[in-house]
């Protein structure tokens, strides 16, 4: 993945400069739920660029793969979920 390089005239939150696939963005989410235990459909918007409706896509798949758990906003980690952990 490759992010916009940071300055002081490039907000945090920019876009990256291409569009990423759905594998990358769901292990992204994997990693930030096995280190965390929740993902927002938020920050996979501002993280990726995506609409809210393709972060809910991203996080439905890990959910309907047993990965995650839906909650309000985002997913948490499902009890059986490292299992299945993609490298």
């Amino acid at each position: 993945m490759s992010l916009v390089k940071h300055d002081a005239a490039s907000p945090a939150w920019a876009m990256p400069t291409s569009p990423v696939l759905p594998a990358v963005r769901r292990r992204y989410a994997l990693r930030v739920l096995n280190t965390r235990g929740y993902v927002t459909c938020r920050e996979m918007q501002t993280t990726f660029g995506i609409s809210e409706a393709t972060a809910r896509r991203d996080i439905d798949a890990l959910v309907s793969d047993g990965r995650a758990s839906r909650i309000h906003g985002g997913a948490m980690l499902s009890d059986h979920s490292q299992l299945h952990q993609d490298n």
